[in-house]
């Protein structure tokens, strides 16, 4: 837990881009675009909003009034944060 596996994120986009082959004809652009966005917004979710929460987790959890809510608020957090890691 908290710790992402960039070798394996590094390696999957390695492998989706060379899945790419040749440059996309000039129809074929805004799929290009489309993808690169995608891409660009996977990172931006797996590498910046992961150490968001990461870092105000305990600021969150602090502010529990009883037991039960800070049982509940840390189920919560982490099954959201699995949500992202299932696959379709």
């Amino acid at each position: 837990g908290g710790q992402t596996d960039y070798d394996g994120f590094v390696e999957w986009w390695c492998h989706v881009w060379s899945k790419w082959g040749e440059r996309p004809k000039q129809d074929e652009r805004p799929y290009a675009i489309v993808v690169v966005i995608s891409m660009l917004l996977d990172m931006l979710v797996d590498l910046v909003y992961n150490q968001l929460t990461f870092f105000t987790l305990p600021l969150l959890l602090s502010t529990s009034e009883t037991y039960l809510d800070f049982v509940k608020d840390a189920f919560a957090i982490f099954f959201i944060t699995q949500l992202d890691d299932m696959e379709p």
